[in-house]
């Protein structure tokens, strides 16, 4: 009784809220541009399976904000950033870029050629080139702390963890991986990834920062097997968080070697098979919400095109998968409400 009478004040509370702010937005609009209609913007989506949620999507924005959504789906960035040079030589209102490459260089002629154009732009899925855009919305840092924090309350004597990422830059891809204790101390490092930079910044309670390795040039085989090196070394981790899908694979692998019961659990964001999950090899299944994403995505360049104001970046949470979950179902994570 006492708890519906709080979900019901609650409620109240949030539609006079809701009001207010409504009422502030339509007092000073008229600073803003006019609001326009049948804007057109064009969505680069990369090429895969299970996006049968993207038709539906596009249909529901395109009937509830008056929109015309281009869908292009490609196999390779390299198509991705051919597309995407026309773009700033069209009438495109706005552009929606979910990135194929993990090279934070690749896209930046192109996103600048739609900086001069005036042609607004916002990333999904992995961001690149923070200065050229002008929002992204995907899983942030604090979706993983989240994950990192409920993974590390079951290990109540777990000492160590890594976490671990795939990006690149003109010197090529590189594989970061940052070392977590329970100590005091920082190590004096520069991660290239910003995800590593923010979780490094700010770890779980408890924890910090203490060394950094940055593999350069490895191959799917190397990298499997410098993941096994760590797995059975001296300072073997209690935990591996993985955020990237080839590193994630090669530590799928480096277990299933190993056995799972190697004595480090797994998380990781990728493509494993639920039977991974079931077979013990990995401890949590994270993966992104890209319908989220992408809804978000295209109510910002709304947004912009019609004269307002939008965060540079939105954490747009995540969903993580344990053994313990498999029969109940997904359990979302994430930073708000």
């Amino acid at each position: 009784m006492r708890w519906a009478a709080w979900r019901e004040i609650r409620a109240l509370a949030g539609v006079l809220l809701l009001a207010a702010l409504l009422f502030m937005v339509w007092r000073f609009s008229d600073r803003a541009e006019a609001p326009r209609t049948g804007m057109h913007f064009a969505l680069l989506i990369p090429e895969q399976g299970g996006q049968e949620w993207l038709r539906s999507t596009v249909e529901e924005l395109e009937v509830a904000y008056n929109l015309r959504l281009e869908v292009e789906s490609f196999p390779t960035a390299a198509e991705q950033k051919r597309f995407l040079r026309l773009l700033s030589e069209t009438e495109v209102d706005g552009v929606l870029l979910w990135p194929i490459s993990v090279n934070q260089d690749d896209y930046a002629g192109e996103m600048e050629a739609l900086q001069e154009a005036g042609v607004p732009l916002v990333v999904v899925d992995r961001d690149v080139r923070e200065t050229l855009r002008d929002s992204f919305i995907g899983s942030g840092y604090k979706s993983d702390l989240l994950v990192l924090s409920q993974s590390l309350r079951s290990l109540p004597g777990g000492e160590s963890f890594i976490v671990g990422n795939r990006s690149g830059g003109d010197g090529g891809q590189v594989v970061e991986l940052l070392f977590f204790r329970r100590k005091d101390g920082k190590a004096d490092f520069e991660a290239q990834d910003m995800k590593l930079r923010q979780l490094g910044e700010n770890p779980p309670e408890g924890y910090r920062a203490t060394e950094y390795l940055r593999l350069e040039g490895t191959n799917a085989l190397q990298l499997r097997q410098r993941i096994r090196e760590l797995f059975t070394g001296d300072q073997a981790p209690d935990l591996f968080f993985s955020l990237d899908p080839t590193l994630s694979a090669a530590a799928v692998s480096a277990k299933r070697q190993l056995g799972k019961d190697c004595g480090v659990r797994l998380l990781c964001y990728g493509d494993q098979s639920l039977s991974d999950v079931e077979e013990g090899l990995v401890d949590g299944l994270v993966t992104s919400l890209p319908e989220v994403s992408v809804t978000i995505g295209v109510r910002y360049l709304r947004d912009i095109c019609r004269g307002f104001w939008v965060p540079g970046s939105m954490d747009s949470g995540i969903t993580l998968l344990t053994t313990e979950e498999l029969e109940k179902g997904f359990l979302l994570v994430s930073d708000h409400d």
